[in-house]
């Protein structure tokens, strides 16, 4: 380490490099908020989604009732019932999975991108990525979930 005292020209090259890893900074907190208002926008869709589902699931139970009362009609009608529900539920379930398999594709690119602006980080930083890497792919501790069989 060098003791002698920094000279302006070098306290001024200094300040443009901070300069500019403040204007990147500034530039990937930009992003991050715009994704962030996305997310709440998404959000606020589903929970309006969901909403409608319970109204939709209050429905169902009412015309579940009716059924009941219509005694030889109940076999029919909850048969019926019972498989629209599970056709709406996987309808559901795959639409929800695409939604989740879209958002994780979209965050993969975003972690790509500061994968790649760091990717020429120094040797010390290559071990810690390996032993993460070796770490995630330990299938002992990360299983993936068992698929639910109708």
């Amino acid at each position: 380490m060098d003791d002698a005292p920094a000279s302006k020209r070098d306290l001024e090259g200094l300040g443009q490099e901070l300069r500019a890893e403040m204007q990147i900074l500034r530039a990937d907190v930009t992003q991050l908020a715009a994704g962030q208002q996305s997310l709440r926008a998404d959000v606020t869709q589903l929970a309006a989604g969901q909403q409608s589902l319970r109204a939709d699931v209050t429905q169902l139970a009412a015309g579940q009732q009716i059924l009941r009362a219509n005694g030889e009609q109940l076999a029919a009608g909850q048969q019926s019932l019972r498989a629209e529900m599970a056709a709406m539920e996987r309808r559901m379930l795959a639409e929800i999975g695409h939604a989740l398999d879209v958002a994780v594709e979209q965050l993969g690119k975003h972690v790509s991108v500061v994968d790649d602006k760091y990717r020429d980080l120094p040797p010390e930083v290559a071990k810690i990525r390996s032993d993460l890497d070796e770490h995630r792919g330990d299938t002992r501790i990360h299983r993936k979930p068992a698929s639910r069989a109708r």
